[in-house]
């Protein structure tokens, strides 16, 4: 660290002697650690001391005391982010307090973050200003409490204001505010951790101004001879356990001359009491004149109706009854229908300011869980989330920009749109949806759209994503002969993140000539639907001899795949091979009339067991030829294959050949294993004798946790929407084991249909 001067100052992790040689040579060092002569330093930080000079790191690798950045600048101390203090433990230093002003008198505090302090000595001395972020400081060594009467907050000898916005809580110290004059605009609560609170909550002249928020729990409120001044704001004063039955607080609490009406109660739950000063003030003075255990003050009406609110938030403001025809207050850029559960964007500018509520992230951030939300108009958001549901989300007539621009740091935004735990379904019609920025890293959000289904019709959207995949969904379905959809991350080619990453049997369903023109699903970086003739090949090479009468049912199939690797030879002579990825399900889309040859992955064999042969979910291929492990046939419709294991012991021909014989009768097998014709068949003889195939989670949820011993969940299930305890504990068990994802809503969705590639993909890992 350099001073701004002329000349070179110490590193932190030079020595204090160096430092004591370097004041007596008059070299003015800019900052020192304990030990070292102090003589002029503008503030210390525990251990560390500060000279008026010094611009600068405070922290450093040698400075046990802070954890975290904190730096000073010429009377202005920052916490960045989340910083801890400490002067005891390791870094034991006695009574030093945490932060101390000493020559400079105007010294300000600024958290940008929530400061952690433990101190053998007081909190804050003397600061002229504590503002920005939250201060949670606690007095730590309490066999010396009585010796060393800590305060939380020492007044300076020019006064101290806590800014509005500021949060300070103080716990066991002897005295909470003490000191010079001190000016609460933010938010103080003097508590204790070991003890119930202090000795003194009060033992100066402090004043609360309107919006201030202060609670005292203490054995006396007020010290005798010291004052509180009351001019608006929340006031709450709690006896502490040993609290002397001395709690009057006449003399000690003032009303402020501009204070016309205020309300009080001297019980938790009791009626409040209007005061107005000119009318019935004596009703307040009888009642501080003596001793209450419980105080409170507020000059808001406690009867005032509050504004009936939504599970919405807009630019960081939560949607109320009494804002939804002009949320932001701009003359109506931003309506909401709690009838219809419908935003109407009309050329809306939404990011996230600093006023915007904790917790929210994102610019349209939705809570409605089992609602759907729908979005309608125009409007960019930018260098934020973009929009994030709990429950389903319909853009309807909407043309949306969503963006960002983060020059100074790598990271962006996380997701532009996601809906759930990206379990919950987006549909996108008559829209236009614009996914871009820009970040040191590339592009500024890491997940493009994150779904359950995707529906788009009748849309555009373009899509580009930083280090994740572009769109996430089970399945995608496009229609609408004008909808262009364009996806791209900056993903590497080593990561398992694509342009198009969707997870269901019926990955891709495109209608109205849709296809899809550049990039293939579970497998590109960049990809694009739209009609052919929207994508014209740049190098047109036209069939010399083409086909008169076409096959009009002619379309590209989907081939899903488990444990196998697969060869591949297209109509037009090429090839492609697939490499096998163990338990990991794959897709790919083919051309009608491809040869396929899938050859089993040895790796997935369970330890303990044996091939025992190829399950392909309905329709199975007709020319299907199997050898050994390998197994041939040519696409002519989707088709899902994966391999079926059993124990050394068993037979592979032990299965009931009636069934199978009559099925393989009807469609001409011609093959050892090619008894499992189905996916239907697979699980008749898969699942135990007389059990059937389950139709919806509840159904699968309970056959599971049945073949799996009944096992008692690590969590007790709390399903809003599952009332029988055995299908409770089934689903919970279910979460916890991956078979299903948890849904923030706290909803299972017991009725909701699963595919018999789906039971039997699960019931085989739970059999495994």
């Amino acid at each position: 660290m350099k001073e701004q001067t002329t000349r070179t100052p110490p590193k932190l992790r030079v020595l204090s002697a160096f430092l004591a040689v370097a004041m007596l040579l008059n070299l003015a060092a800019p900052l020192a650690l304990a030990g070292s002569s102090t003589i002029g330093a503008a503030c210390s930080v525990t251990s560390v001391f500060l000279y008026p000079e010094y611009v600068g790191r405070v922290d450093g690798e040698n400075v046990s005391c802070i954890q975290g950045e904190v730096s000073y600048d010429h009377g202005l101390l920052t916490f960045h982010g989340d910083v801890t203090l400490t002067t005891v433990g390791v870094a034991d230093l006695g009574t030093v307090p945490l932060v101390k002003a000493l020559s400079e008198k105007n010294l300000r505090l600024v958290a940008n973050g929530k400061v952690t302090g433990r101190t053998k000595g007081n909190g804050i001395e003397e600061a002229k200003e504590i503002a920005g972020g939250e201060y949670n400081l606690t007095y730590a060594d309490l066999g010396a409490y009585l010796d060393t009467k800590p305060n939380g907050i020492l007044g300076g000898d020019t006064g101290t204001t806590i800014t509005a916005g500021t949060e300070i809580t103080l716990k066991d110290f002897h005295t909470g505010i003490g000191g010079g004059d001190v000016r609460i605009d933010g938010t103080v609560n003097i508590t204790g951790a070991m003890f119930e609170g202090a000795t003194y909550g009060i033992a100066n002249f402090t004043t609360m101004n309107p919006g201030s928020e202060l609670e005292i729990h203490a054995d006396r409120y007020i010290r005798k001879d010291c004052l509180l001044t009351y001019n608006g704001g929340h006031l709450l004063m709690i006896v502490a356990e040993n609290g002397d039955g001395n709690n009057i607080v006449q003399g000690r609490l003032s009303i402020g001359n501009d204070v016309s009406r205020f309300w009080y109660r001297t019980d938790e739950n009791g009626a409040y009491t209007e005061i107005n000063v000119k009318e019935n003030y004596e009703n307040f003075t009888a009642a501080i004149g003596q001793n209450q255990d419980y105080l409170e003050l507020t000059d808001v009406d406690p009867d005032q109706p509050e504004s009936e609110t939504y599970a919405l938030w807009v630019a960081g403001k939560q949607v109320t009854k009494s804002n939804q025809n002009d949320v932001l207050e701009d003359g109506g850029s931003v309506k909401f229908d709690p009838d219809t559960h419908t935003l109407t964007l009309n050329n809306a500018h939404l990011t996230l300011g600093e006023n915007a509520e904790e917790g929210i992230s994102s610019c349209i951030d939705s809570d409605l869980t089992d609602d759907m939300l729908t979005i309608t108009g125009t409007a960019t958001l930018s260098n934020a989330d973009g929009i994030r549901t709990d429950g389903p989300l319909t853009l309807n007539n909407a043309d949306l920009t969503i963006t960002g621009d983060n020059d100074e740091e790598e990271d962006g935004g996380d997701d532009a749109i996601r809906a759930g735990r990206s379990d919950e379904d987006i549909t996108i019609q008559n829209s236009k949806v614009t996914i871009a920025g820009t970040s040191v890293g590339g592009n500024f959000f890491q997940f493009g759209i994150r779904c359950g289904n995707l529906t788009v019709a009748d849309s555009t959207l373009d899509v580009k994503a930083n280090s994740g995949s572009a769109i996430v969904a089970d399945e995608l379905k496009a229609s609408g002969a004008g909808t262009v959809i364009t996806a791209e991350t900056d993903a590497s080619e080593e990561e398992d993140d694509y342009a198009l990453k969707l997870d269901n049997e019926n990955l891709l369903t495109l209608n109205d000539g849709l296809a899809l023109v550049e990039g293939k699903v579970n497998e590109s970086k960049t990809a694009k639907i739209a009609l052919p003739e929207q994508n014209p090949d740049p190098n047109p090479n036209p069939d010399p001899n083409p086909d008169p009468n076409p096959d009009p049912d002619d379309k590209d199939v989907f081939l899903q795949f488990e444990d196998c690797s697969v060869d591949v030879e297209k109509p037009d002579g090429t090839t492609l091979h697939l490499d096998a990825l163990t338990g990991v399900i794959q897709s790919q889309r083919l051309p009608k009339g491809a040869k396929v040859t899938i050859t089993l992955d040895e790796k997935a064999i369970p330890e303990g067991m044996k091939f025992s042969c190829w399950v392909f979910d309905d329709p199975r291929p007709e020319d299907l030829m199997e050898d050994g492990t390998t197994a041939t046939f040519t696409m002519q419709e989707d088709i899902g294959v994966l391999a079926k294991f059993s124990t050394l012991e068993e037979e592979d021909s032990s299965a009931d050949f009636g069934t199978i014989a009559a099925a393989t009768a009807v469609v001409g097998v011609v093959g050892a294993t090619a008894y499992l014709v189905g996916t239907e068949v697979a699980l008749n003889q898969l699942l135990p004798a007389g059990t059937s195939v389950p139709q919806d989670r509840a159904q699968l949820a309970l056959l599971l946790w049945n073949t799996a011993g009944r096992p008692e969940p690590t969590a007790l299930p709390a399903f809003a929407d599952v009332t029988d305890p055995d299908t409770a504990k089934a689903a919970q068990w279910c979460v916890e084991a991956g078979f299903f994802r948890p849904r923030e809503d706290g909803n299972f969705k017991p009725g909701k249909h699963v595919s018999r590639w789906k039971v039997l993909r699960t019931y085989q890992q739970t059999i495994k």
